[in-house]
């Protein structure tokens, strides 16, 4: 999912809607994981939502050896531009995930 207007842009929508962004197919988003994840083979889509508080990737990874839980976020804590959050954070919107990222210092 993906904001539908950069916070300094008020001048596009949608309002209370979602609208898949087909547009060019896979979307840069992958890409923009890729230079993050570099050793993943990704597709992606595009979806525009009624917010301008960050985008939202959720992913389904096949692995290609077994891992542990741990093994898998010990990878994550390696990259310096993901923030894993716990279940014990409460966030339960990217609204909240925002104000965690403004506590801590993070931009976004």
């Amino acid at each position: 999912m993906r904001r539908s207007a950069d916070p300094n842009d008020i001048k596009t929508g949608p309002v209370n809607a979602l609208v898949p962004d087909p547009i060019k197919l896979p979307s840069h988003h992958g890409p923009d994981v890729n230079s993050i994840l570099p050793d993943i083979d990704i597709t992606t889509v595009a979806v525009k939502t009624s917010t301008t508080l960050m985008h939202l990737h959720a992913l389904n990874i096949e692995l290609k050896k077994k891992c542990s839980a741990d093994d898998i976020i010990a990878l994550f804590k390696l990259r310096p531009r993901i923030r894993l959050v716990s279940g014990k954070d409460r966030i339960k919107s990217t609204a909240e995930a925002m104000e965690l990222a403004r506590d801590l210092g993070d931009q976004g």
